[in-house]
This record gives structure tokens, sequence and C-alpha cells, in this order.
């Protein structure tokens, strides 16, 4: 396995994190491997990774801040 194998999985695997960490992770990880679109009030994300877990992590990320975005 080469070295970005092994810290992909191994961010994949952080979890706990207060919800300003989790926005910062989400927004390095699309900033490394992703993009953001803004047209009008929609928004785009395009994510492009070989790697399983860390696209789960970021699935999940998705999911966390957009929920409490929903209840806060």
């Amino acid at each position: 396995m080469s070295f970005s194998t092994d810290v992909k999985n191994e961010v994949a695997r952080i979890e706990g994190e207060p919800q300003n960490c989790e926005k910062a992770e989400l927004f390095g990880l699309l900033r490394i491997s992703g993009s953001v679109s803004l047209r009008g009030k929609n928004l785009g994300i395009h994510f492009t990774t070989e790697n399983a877990a860390l696209a789960r992590r970021v699935l999940q990320l998705l999911k966390i801040i957009l929920s409490c975005r929903q209840r806060c």
C-alpha cells in the first residue's frame, strides 16, 4: 500500500470531531479531490477518489453537516 492510501484510510476513520472540525475536514477533502459549484440557489459537489473509505467519509460528513444545518 502507498503512503497516500494509508493516510486516506486513516483520515476516513476519524470520528467524533466538533462540527467546525468536520466542516474543515470536508472542505479540505473537497479542495484536494473535488470541487464545489454555486449557480443561483443550487449547490453542486463533485468528488473523485479511488479510495472507497474516503468516499464514505465524505458522504458521512455531508450528512452530518447538512442534518445539523436543518436542525440548528
